[in-house]
């Protein structure tokens, strides 16, 4: 069954990429995100602060790639901003090489 982010059993959240991108279109998320239907995904949710002050959620769909950074280190905090940091390398690193 699809969650809608990623719920934590027992102690340890998720981080396993568990579901399919069709199955989380269909359970409605949304996103510019353009990925094979059958690619396997997580979904999480990060709790903040919104800029009202009010409690707030982000939500945040990973691949594989992010379940295995999630093996090294269970936060999805920490995960989230190894992906962020990879993908500013990647738009300021020089092309062709």
């Amino acid at each position: 069954m699809f969650t809608s982010y990623g719920f934590e059993h027992g102690d340890y959240p998720v981080i396993e990429a568990q579901t399919t991108w069709s199955a989380a279109l269909a359970a409605g998320v949304i996103t510019e995100a353009l990925l094979p239907l059958d690619t396997a995904v997580i979904v999480i949710d990060l709790p903040q602060i919104g800029s009202n002050g009010q409690p707030a959620r982000t939500y945040r769909v990973g691949t594989v790639n992010f379940s295995a950074i999630l093996h090294y280190n269970r936060s999805y905090f920490y995960a989230t901003a190894v992906t962020e940091l990879a993908a500013a390398v990647r738009e300021r690193a020089p092309r062709g090489r």
